[in-house]
């Protein structure tokens, strides 16, 4: 926490009005762009479903736009609504469950391409989601394994953090 952020709470470890604000401030605006993001997002995509089943019908490509497209408003939406919740408290909590949102969204997409390819003998997209989930699984335990305890200090590493420990076993 910087000095202008340490003067803006106030000493009993609550924010100042000042600071709710900016908060407040920084919520409104993220709304309105993912609002935006969606209207555009629903407006094109009804627009290109229209285009696509009136001029040729025998092939909807228009699936790829509104599913790619789709997994970038999804990533705003999970953005927006992390930031609004106070999910993440550290960048490390951030980062795994941005891990996590994307192994999930990507196995989807994965899944999707293969059924939308038409591929019935081969279900090919078994061999990537398993290394992308196993990854997930693995960055879970690992967080939790080196997640600071509720008395120690969160912006110390894992091996100062096991140093602080065992200099206070040591006495010192």
């Amino acid at each position: 926490m910087s000095e202008k952020d340490s003067e803006k709470t106030a000493k009993n470890g609550e924010f100042s009005e000042e600071s709710l604000r900016e908060i407040a401030v920084e919520i409104v605006k993220r709304r309105l762009a993912l609002k935006i993001h969606w209207t555009a997002y629903l407006i094109v995509n009804i627009g290109l479903f229209i285009i696509n089943i009136t001029v040729d019908d025998s092939y909807m490509w228009v699936w790829w736009p509104i599913t790619g497209w789709g997994i970038a408003v999804l990533t705003h939406s999970f953005n927006y609504v992390s930031y609004r919740r106070g999910l993440f408290n550290s960048a490390r909590t951030t980062l795994l469950w941005y891990h996590i949102f994307f192994a999930i969204l990507i196995s989807a997409f994965l899944h999707f391409i293969d059924n939308f390819t038409g591929s019935t003998t081969s279900h090919w997209w078994y061999w990537p989601v398993i290394p992308i989930l196993l990854s997930a699984i693995v960055n879970i335990i690992t967080y939790y394994v080196f997640k600071p305890k509720k008395n120690e200090d969160t912006r110390k590493s894992y091996i100062d953090r096991k140093v602080d420990r065992e200099m206070k076993k040591l006495g010192i």
